[in-house]
């Protein structure tokens, strides 16, 4: 009886290890995690908001951090001047772009900035 019972426990606990490490491996596989796209949504009030909000050398260090993403957007939202509750206007500015031309990515969201500095500067 003594061995039959220790042949019962060795074989539940060589078992019940054996389905452990599947249960881990196949968790692992789930896992893993792949980065498409990253977004960016910048909102702004004021001319004064945007030109401290928008600082283009800290987005290339973001972008130098990003290096798993593939695409990129960037959204730069300008509130209307007057913004209320009653009144939700504004204008937005939207770029997608891949990572692989950052030099050109970064050339045209300072062409967005200009254009919210242009949006401010025309509507005040």
């Amino acid at each position: 009886m003594k061995n039959v019972l220790t042949f019962l426990i060795v074989l539940i606990t060589i078992s019940g290890f054996s389905q452990t490490n599947d249960v881990t491996k196949n968790n692992q596989e789930n896992t893993k995690m792949d980065y498409n796209s990253l977004d960016f949504v910048i909102t702004v009030n004021s001319l004064k908001e945007l030109e401290s909000e928008l600082n283009i050398k800290e987005l290339e260090d973001i972008f130098e951090d990003s290096k798993e993403f593939k695409n990129v957007s960037f959204k730069l939202v300008c509130k209307a001047i007057g913004y209320t509750e009653d009144n939700k206007k504004s204008v937005s500015f939207k770029i997608e772009s891949n990572t692989d031309d950052k030099p050109f990515l970064l050339s045209r969201i300072q062409k967005l900035k200009d254009l919210g500095v242009n949006y401010y500067t025309n509507n005040n």
